[in-house]
């Protein structure tokens, strides 16, 4: 009950646009509070100017000037701030912003767009941008967690899906308005995110089995990454994405007692072929200017593409830039990580290469190793952040 009085309260308090996340957004100093609310952006490139918002139970609409309590209300976007609310046979035209609240907490809200559903706990922020509607789900963290784990990570291993548990909190924690009017998407920019229909048992076990638990460095909530599988390397975020290096996050080998970790992983060993023509025209829209060859010009301790040098630009870009580019034209599933060997042959290149991801922090797969090797969380977290702390923050 005290999570909904906290919403309300942000309601009476401000009208302003993102105000739930602007009031959410204080900074984090050290490990000496605690985050129990979130807003995420939901169903992003998926709303037009028309959504259907509905409970079991009633729900409070409120504006600026007025409010109104339905159990379903269809909103549709009329001018550049305004929305035009549809309840029963009657209508009110109603300023944007407006928040959305369930009266009696526990309630789940089911939102409803042209070709697409999504459930949701906590509430909802309604506002209109470039003619389209924009939702933010104020949820509480550990209920965000609900579906975020079992999204993230599919295993039965209560161990491994602790530590994605862990993990996920922290991430959600650090990154704080990664987004500016709000904390974080629902996408996998920052984590898979989809409501109540993610959830599963497992998932909720491991959340409430960890409650408030994160990874801290120093005292404060550590930098955490994860990914699909290593391909038997661990990287540093250095290499990745550059900036300076992370002591917890270094290039290691994901293997344990001669076992590969993660090498139960369908992607531990891949091959992308593609036609030379096709991917250097694909490298030449990316960066602007034509691209007549490529060459991996520096690898890391891993042995990751730490850069590409694109001939014909005279520039060189990171492996994880190139990996990105390639895959946002020939799909997730072509390059699956800079863990990788080129060949070129008759007019095609060939990427023979391992693991899937980015190669940073956890692979999930090896987790799933470690837990039927009959490691805890901690001992998981442990292997892949060397030197940190798993604790709760103080209240």
């Amino acid at each position: 009950m005290a999570v909904m009085k906290a919403l309300r309260q942000l309601i009476r308090i401000s009208a302003a646009p993102w105000a739930a996340a602007l009031l959410l957004s204080a900074a984090w100093p050290a490990v000496a509070a605690d985050v129990t609310v979130l807003s995420v952006r939901v169903m992003e490139g998926k709303l037009t100017d028309r959504v259907t918002i509905g409970a079991p139970g009633p729900l409070r609409v409120s504006f600026p000037g007025g409010a109104i309590e339905q159990s379903r209300v269809t909103m549709t976007v009329d001018g550049p701030s305004v929305l035009i609310l549809t309840y029963g046979d009657k209508t009110v035209r109603a300023p944007a912003p407006l928040t959305i609240t369930p009266v009696s907490e526990g309630t789940v809200l089911t939102v409803t767009a042209p070709g697409d559903q999504h459930r949701y706990r906590g509430g909802l922020t309604v506002s209109v941008e470039k003619g389209a509607i924009i939702l933010i789900n104020t949820v509480p963290l550990e209920e965000y967690l609900l579906s975020v784990v079992p999204a993230e990570l599919t295993t039965t291993e209560p161990a491994a899906l602790e530590a994605q548990a862990i993990l996920s909190r922290t991430f959600a924690t650090k990154n704080r308005r990664r987004h500016g009017g709000w904390d974080l998407c629902d996408l996998t920019h920052c984590q898979h995110y989809a409501g109540v229909d993610t959830e599963t048992a497992l998932g909720t076990r491991a959340v409430k089995a960890t409650e408030r638990l994160i990874v801290t460095y120093d005292g404060a909530p550590a930098e955490v990454f994860y990914h699909s599988s290593s391909g038997g390397m661990i990287t540093s975020p250095a290499y990745v994405w550059g900036g300076p290096p992370v002591p917890y996050l270094v290039p290691v080998r994901d293997a344990l007692n001669g076992r590969e970790l993660s090498g139960k992983s369908p992607d531990f060993i891949w091959s992308f072929v593609v036609g030379r023509e096709s991917l250097l025209a694909a490298l030449s829209e990316a960066v602007g200017a034509p691209v007549t060859g490529i060459t991996v010009t520096d690898r890391d301790p891993s042995g990751r593409a730490a850069k590409v040098r694109l001939a014909g630009v005279g520039r060189e870009i990171m492996g994880e830039e190139f990996r990105i580019i390639v895959c946002r034209r020939f799909g997730w599933g072509s390059l699956k990580s800079t863990l990788f060997e080129l060949k070129e042959k008759d007019g095609s290149l060939r990427f023979d290469g391992k693991g899937l991801g980015h190669g940073v922090g956890m692979s999930q797969w090896g987790a799933v190793e470690l837990a039927r090797m009959g490691k805890d969380y901690r001992q998981i977290i442990d292997f892949y952040f060397p030197g940190t702390k798993v604790e709760r923050p103080v209240r």
